[in-house]
């Protein structure tokens, strides 16, 4: 059935780029791909894991299909162009001066994070305390956290030669963050944000993104080793790769005790929040097992799985292909709202088979997307009355 599973990835891969002219940042592109690069993994690198189930490889080639197919056939559809290009350069300036002022915020986390650890591992400490797990997780789930990714996003759309030190400073803002917080999770947003927006600009060829892979992957190898203080590339990627499928497998169907509580999170946490419910939402960190390996990821069909059984992930699998497909449909007509907007949920697509990133994290998508639209929206209505004037980029 693994063999099955994976001639399907394949053969999707070859009807996702003929479908979408070979763009590799096409969102069924990246679903088959990212699950083939997984199950091939798992045949290939040596491991204990048990042999994935009948149901798993099932469930797997139906999420697989619906994400593929419905982001095929949303971007073949054509939609109006939207007017959201410009982000102004005051809009800019303001989102810049907010990341500068609230980077010592940052540092002050960290030196708390690092006083306070009790594992004697300074990395490990201060994973521990942007996960929320010593009692100082204001920074890693904050607003300003939004305000610097947005930042970085519009300036590295307008970088040009005039105002090329307003992207590194953004950039290095960002990427003391991503350093600070010990997550690898980070890391990838910003790699993958910078490729992507790189991508459409075409400034970018296929041998930069393959060194970027690679540059990532030790990155990765190197924050697990200062976290655990030992690490090896085998055993990382079963790990980050392979495992996540295994602990799918020790998922019952249908065995969520309220409806929808995993999918429908939000929808508990303002209905409780508001007091209509009693019934506390899902923590975002799930539980962690200890076999077939210690993990808390169970790839990006668990909340429908977990709610809905076979019927959840094909229904949702065809919803959120779809929302992927518009969003790059509208990134490839050349709007620069859109192609931002995409850029930052590539990594969502892409960290599928990780874990649900799409339902789970919400609000946050729905901050960012207010947050990225506001520059654009008083640009366009003239809210800082310069919409005819020229940035000094152009």
């Amino acid at each position: 059935m693994a063999i099955a599973t994976l001639i399907l990835c394949i053969c999707l891969i070859l009807i996702s780029l003929a479908s979408s002219n070979e763009d590799l940042f096409s969102p069924s592109v990246i679903t088959s791909f990212i699950w083939t690069l997984c199950l091939s993994l798992y045949l290939i690198l040596p491991h204990k894991l048990p042999e994935l189930s009948f149901l798993f490889y099932i469930t797997l080639s139906i999420w697989i299909s619906g994400m593929c197919l419905s982001s095929l056939s949303i971007q073949s559809c054509k939609f109006s162009t939207s007017t959201l290009n410009n982000s102004g350069k005051i809009m800019r300036n303001v989102y810049l001066i907010i990341s500068i002022i609230t980077l010592p915020s940052l540092i002050t986390f960290a030196q708390d994070a690092i006083a306070a650890g009790v594992t004697g591992n300074w990395a490990k400490d201060l994973r521990l305390a942007a996960l929320g797990k010593t009692g100082n997780n204001e920074i890693y789930g904050g607003i300003q956290v939004l305000i610097w990714q947005i930042s970085y996003l519009l300036e590295l759309m307008c970088f040009n030669k005039k105002n090329w030190y307003r992207t590194i400073i953004v950039a290095l803002i960002y990427l003391v963050f991503c350093f600070i917080s010990m997550s690898k999770w980070n890391f990838l947003n910003f790699f993958i944000m910078t490729i992507v927006v790189l991508y459409f600009k075409k400034t970018i060829k296929m041998k930069h993104i393959m060194i970027g892979i690679g540059t990532f992957l030790l990155l990765s190898i190197g924050i697990q080793t200062l976290r655990h203080n030992t690490c090896d590339s085998d055993n990382f990627l079963v790990l980050y790769l392979v495992g996540n499928m295994s602990s799918f497998d020790t998922l019952e169907p249908g065995s969520s005790a309220h409806f929808g509580e995993n999918t429908f999170r939000m929808g508990y946490a303002i209905a409780e929040k508001m007091g209509y419910s009693s019934i506390e939402p899902i923590s975002p960190i799930l539980p962690w097992i200890e076999k077939p390996i210690m993990t808390n990821t169970y790839t990006g069909m668990y909340p429908f799985f977990l709610d809905f059984g076979i019927a959840g992930v094909a229904i949702f699998s065809l919803l959120i292909g779809s929302i992927y497909g518009w969003l790059y449909k509208k990134a490839k007509m050349g709007t620069t709202f859109y192609i931002l907007l995409y850029a930052y949920f590539v990594t969502v697509i892409v960290t599928q088979y990780v874990g649900d990133m799409f339902y789970t994290n919400m609000t946050k998508h729905l901050k960012f997307g207010f947050l990225l639209a506001l520059p654009f929206i008083c640009t366009k209505y003239s809210v800082f009355l310069q919409s005819k004037e020229k940035d000094d980029e152009k």
